[in-house]
């Protein structure tokens, strides 16, 4: 049980084609134009999230369109939301705003990409996630316990905003998270020394353990770099 939930931290896509907004800040190593991919401002009428996503819950859990966000409300549970449509590219970031609530409950949100089988409990990529006092890039292989590339010591703030930004430039991958309320960023680099995964699918995820929680999301992105 214990693989089937750390497994169950690297599931949840969350793209919508068609919104044209400005890219996050640059944080590839090399130069690159970004272009967009999918995004999703969540800006539409309260009620289901859409055909283009399907949700996973390993607990209870609901996923909706909210006051022109994404809420997440889970109780014990990790949770992911897919988006099904394959991402091509060796050079792509995914960025994602994050909104933590003012109640003091152990939590965790997470993007990933180059995953596998989006939407299983047992699947393959990479994840960068942040909560729980850590953040950290993940190597996800399946079954088994996920391995940390890199990570640093960090602590969400209950009611502050969270931007994360992760980029991958072929096997050198950056994971940024920037406190949008006190204007801290910290940023962490893990490089894939094996053998490179080439999943293509993009991802969301969270965690609640020890009580109820609300999450609500914003600004949802994936570029491509050209």
């Amino acid at each position: 049980m214990k693989n089937v939930i750390l497994s169950c931290l690297t599931l949840l896509i969350l793209v919508y084609a068609g919104c044209n907004k400005k890219s996050s800040d640059d944080n590839t190593p090399r130069d690159c134009t970004w272009s967009t991919v999918f995004s999703d401002d969540f800006n539409r009428a309260d009620g289901p999230i859409g055909n283009n996503y399907f949700t996973v819950f390993a607990g209870t859990g609901s996923a909706d369109i909210f006051n022109n966000q994404l809420r997440v409300s889970t109780t014990d549970c990790y949770w992911a939301i897919c988006y099904a449509t394959e991402v091509d590219g060796n050079r792509t970031r995914v960025s994602l705003l994050g909104k933590i609530p003012t109640t003091e409950v152990p939590h965790v949100f997470a993007i990933g990409g180059k995953f596998t089988h989006a939407g299983q409990i047992d699947q393959t990529g990479y994840l960068g996630y942040v909560g729980q006092g850590r953040l950290a890039i993940m190597k996800v292989m399946g079954a088994a316990t996920p391995t940390e590339m890199a990570g640093d010591n960090y602590t969400l703030l209950p009611g502050h905003t969270y931007l994360l930004v992760f980029t991958f430039d072929d096997n050198v991958f950056t994971l940024t998270v920037s406190d949008q309320t006190s204007k801290n960023t910290i940023s962490v680099t893990a490089t894939e020394t094996g053998t490179l995964l080439t999943g293509k699918g993009y991802t969301i995820n969270g965690s609640t353990k020890g009580g109820s929680d609300v999450l609500l999301f914003d600004d949802y992105l994936i570029e491509r770099c050209n």
